[in-house]
């Protein structure tokens, strides 16, 4: 499980050529005006997309997220 910053290169060149998006809209992670979202990534796809707020990374998933996902997930951090 990672959180990958916005514009981070794996996340730039893999939502173009291979399909590691899992079930979210790619719209999400590809925003206007050429924006890439901090994702979420488990077990090399993009389960979903998060924000930084002052509490902790506020995120959401693209769908279920595993127990053991959530486990390793920063303190303060928030699945919406």
């Amino acid at each position: 499980m990672h959180l990958l910053p916005a514009f981070d290169p794996y996340v730039v060149g893999s939502t173009r050529q291979l399909d590691l998006v899992s079930t979210g809209p790619r719209s999400a992670i590809s925003r206007p005006q050429g924006w890439i979202s901090p994702t979420l990534v488990v077990n090399g796809r993009i389960e979903g997309v998060w924000e930084p707020s002052p509490q902790g990374p506020r995120i959401t998933a693209f769908g279920r997220v595993p127990a053991k996902v959530r486990g390793a997930l920063p303190e303060g951090a928030v699945i919406v």
